[in-house]
This record gives structure tokens, C-alpha cells and sequence, in this order.
């Protein structure tokens, strides 16, 4: 397969990756959720009625989700297609004895296990931390996530499936320490979604660690 064949389906790719329609799913959750709230002011709390809304909410969060997810993976693909094509020189035959060919490496993520202790609010050393810390717990709760291991674990794939495409990258900078990138993303959660900014330090080795995270606000 030569370099321009590939380079069309990494175009493929990327479309279908920004065709995936997350705005419009996560306006039509916001409406069954808001239709669900006046039917229980109508009919009561207990109403079979009110009942089948709430489980097609939640069905529909679930969908958004496996929509972010999908989105992620098909950009992961494009990525890894794209940097094929960037590095690729012509390639001999290959016998059995030779060596194969090292696959491009994907960063990843490396996240401290205090960053979950500042996303949940149990961080308190100034006020400004304490502050945004509590903000960030607010935000979370909103769209029903939680420190437990649920919660725990809601956040920790959010953020390894964050660093596995450059497409969500808005601003890389260098400083004294090193360089740092900024990506946006939309969180979801059991109870609604949520766009996310995370900021990461390059390290030598590809590898990615989560500086901070600073929430938009959440939507329930």
C-alpha cells in the first residue's frame, strides 16, 4: 500500500472521527432530561411516565459515551496511520530472520495518584488550590461522578483515552522545564457531560503526566 493511499484513509479517517455527531447527541440528552424534570413536576416523582424518561436518559449517556470512546479510538487509528506515513521510507521483503520493525510508540498517560485527591476536593495546601480543587469536585458531581472507584476509575480512562490522538491538542508551549501542551475534551458522565482542559508535561521518553485539569462546567 503505497504512501498516498494511506494518507487518503487517514483522511477517511479524521472525517468520520469529526462526523461522529457528540454536539447534537449531548443537545438531545440535555432535552430528555429537561422533559423528564417536567414530567415529574407534572405527574410525581413515582409515574411510570417519568420512570421510562429517566431510563432513556441514562441509555442516552451511555450512548454519548460509547460515541466519545469510538470517536477516540478512530482518532488513535488516524494517528498511528499518519505517522506511518510521516516516517516511511520504501521497505524490502522481510524474511523470516530478520527483525521487525518497531511499532510508533503512543504516549501515555501518567497520572499521579494526588491529581485524584485534587479532582475530588481532599486537596487543601492554599486557597487557590483548595478553591479550584472544590470546583473541580462541583463540576464532577453534576454529571454524577464521584470519588469512588467507579468514579475513580470514569476519570482515569478519560484521561488515558485523552493523550491517545494529537487532535485534541489547542496550545503547546516551552518553558525553562520543558514543554507542555494543552488539550480540550468532553467528559462523560452516569448524569450528563462535561468539556474538560488538561495540561501535560512532555517527558524524554513520549510519555505524557497530567500537570492539572480545570473543568467549563458540567450539565445535568
Amino acid at each position: 500500500m503505497n504512501d498516498q493511499t494511506i494518507s487518503g484513509q487517514v483522511e477517511n479517517l479524521r472525517l468520520t472521527a469529526d462526523a461522529i455527531p457528540l454536539t447534537e447527541t449531548n443537545a438531545l440528552c440535555d432535552t430528555i432530561e429537561t422533559l423528564r424534570d417536567q414530567l415529574a413536576e407534572i405527574l410525581g416523582t413515582d409515574n411510570d411516565a417519568v420512570a421510562a424518561a429517566q431510563q432513556i436518559a441514562v441509555a442516552a449517556a451511555e450512548t454519548v459515551r460509547a460515541l466519545v470512546n469510538l470517536q477516540a479510538r478512530i482518532q488513535e487509528v488516524a494517528s498511528r496511520q499518519r505517522g506511518h506515513v510521516s516516517g516511511s521510507t520504501p521497505t524490502p521483503v522481510r524474511s523470516s530472520g530478520s527483525p521487525q520493525t518497531p511499532r510508533q510508540r503512543t504516549s501515555r498517560a501518567v497520572i499521579d495518584k494526588g491529581k485524584f485527591d485534587y479532582t475530588f476536593g481532599k486537596v487543601n495546601s492554599s486557597k487557590h488550590a483548595a478553591d479550584r480543587s472544590n470546583q473541580i469536585k462541583t463540576e464532577l458531581s453534576r454529571i454524577r461522578i464521584f470519588d469512588n472507584p467507579k468514579g475513580r476509575e470514569i476519570i482515569r480512562e478519560h484521561l488515558e483515552d485523552v493523550v491517545i490522538s494529537d487532535n485534541n491538542i489547542s496550545q503547546v508551549s516551552d518553558h525553562s522545564w520543558g514543554r507542555r501542551q494543552v488539550r480540550e475534551s468532553l467528559l462523560a458522565g452516569p448524569g450528563g457531560f462535561m468539556k474538560l482542559q488538561t495540561v501535560w508535561q512532555e517527558s524524554s521518553d513520549g510519555d505524557l503526566q497530567l500537570i492539572t485539569l480545570i473543568p467549563f462546567g458540567g450539565k445535568n
